[in-house]
């Protein structure tokens, strides 16, 4: 059996071990105008794990089929593959285990230097903690976090991080849909033995974000085109192209 097959038991069978205060437990809850999903990152010395678990459809939302093809639809819930993300504090690369249909991609985002814009005067409370609001700009989209320095760890959901504490919530404030992220559980320290998990490595061949960007579109565009082609004789079919609706709309490599 693979590794990455392996890590996703691993997250509910850590034993306890000593308290470490560079260790940390956050549980949120992702959520966009469709659905809402349960996310989890761990965080140990300078290197961060992060997976979500099962999409629940919101009251009266119609289920969509996201544009991988990864999930089933029941009536209450929709199942998707596990996305992983491996990140370290230090850097600004991410390794990922990217589901994609029958395949699973390992993939590595170099992202660049995030720009936040601190707003010293501007608090607010989450749960125990204090918070101040930042402002960025990142992959076609606009967010509003709120961090807290009282647990300093520069990191938070998705690929956020880099501000001077735990993001515990923020929101995209631009594009059609609304995503935002919100820390309903946070264990600090916490006190469980993560190295198995935080010290994972791939044995498989690594693709860069673009590559595997450019494989996903160009085999939506090869699917789209056999389908126009099965249309009756003398119907007017209009031309496909990719439209991204996930959290990423433009990425570094397409803004020059």
């Amino acid at each position: 059996m693979k590794k990455y097959i392996k890590i996703f038991a691993l997250i509910f069978t850590i034993n306890c071990n000593s308290q470490d205060n560079n260790q940390l437990l956050v549980d949120y809850t992702y959520e966009n105008d469709y659905f809402k999903n349960r996310e989890v990152l761990i965080v140990k010395d300078n290197n961060t794990f992060y997976i979500n678990d099962t999409l629940n459809i919101k009251n009266n939302a119609e289920p969509i089929k996201d544009e991988d093809g990864n999930y089933t639809i029941s009536p209450n819930k929709i199942n998707l593959k596990k996305k992983s993300i491996y990140g370290n504090l230090n850097n600004n690369i991410f390794n990922i285990i990217m589901p994609y249909k029958n395949k699973t991609f390992f993939v590595s985002d170099t992202l660049n230097h995030l720009k936040w814009e601190i707003q010293d005067a501007e608090k607010l409370k989450i749960g125990e903690y204090n918070c101040t609001k930042a402002l960025l700009t990142f992959r076609g989209r606009d967010y509003k976090a709120y961090f807290t320095e009282e647990i300093p760890i520069s990191t938070g959901p998705w690929k956020f991080k880099s501000l001077p504490g735990l993001i515990l919530y923020i929101e995209s404030t631009s594009g059609e849909l609304t995503h935002s992220w919100k820390a309903n559980k946070i264990i600090y320290p916490f006190n469980k033995n993560t190295n198995q998990i935080i010290n994972f490595e791939f044995d498989e061949k690594i693709i860069s974000l673009k590559e595997y960007i450019t494989y996903k579109e160009k085999e939506f565009l090869i699917n789209s085109k056999i389908s126009d082609s099965r249309v009756p004789k003398g119907t007017s079919v209009q031309s496909t192209k990719v439209e991204r609706l996930g959290i990423e709309l433009i990425y570094e490599w397409e803004e020059n």
